[in-house]
């Protein structure tokens, strides 16, 4: 995923600069949307296959939730868009973009931090889905390479 490599690239250097989600949304709101759609995407694939919904909402990327669905939307991988809103869902009516504030309404009624089980089911629908699904990463990768595209013309 070479042409991945090249949009983080040129994200990284803003990375470590984007934990609050003001500064993710002033950042990337200077981009076009289908490249936006991809560093999401990957956001979310990435922790998903570090660990599940709770590492991704537990880890700053989490606020990242809705320009993952849109982005998932827009790619044609409508399936895990669906799992991404179910797990949305659980965070409750009103979601919350800061990461402390998502970390205390997750783990609130668990004895230590990890030992929720809220998303397992979500995950497993997830992974089941990931291991059937052999074109999802050609399907990112294709997606991203049109949005480099039109970023460099």
């Amino acid at each position: 995923m070479e042409i991945l490599g090249e949009i983080f690239t040129r994200w990284r250097d803003h990375n470590e600069a984007l934990g609050l989600a003001s500064d993710y949304d002033r950042f990337l709101g200077q981009l076009p949307e289908d490249v936006v759609n991809v560093i999401a995407v990957e956001c979310l694939f990435g922790e998903m296959l570090n660990g599940g919904f709770d590492v991704y909402f537990s880890n700053s990327g989490g606020h990242t939730i809705g320009d993952a669905i849109r982005g998932m939307i827009a790619m044609g991988l409508a399936e895990y868009a669906e799992i991404a809103r179910e797990a949305l869902a659980v965070m409750g009516d009103k979601f919350v973009m800061d990461r402390a504030e998502r970390c205390d309404r997750m783990y609130a009624d668990t004895p230590g931090y990890g030992s929720t089980d809220i998303f397992d089911h979500l995950d497993d629908r997830f992974y089941d889905l990931e291991a059937a699904d052999s074109k999802y990463s050609a399907t990112i990768e294709e997606y991203a390479v049109n949005a480099l595209r039109r970023y460099q013309n």
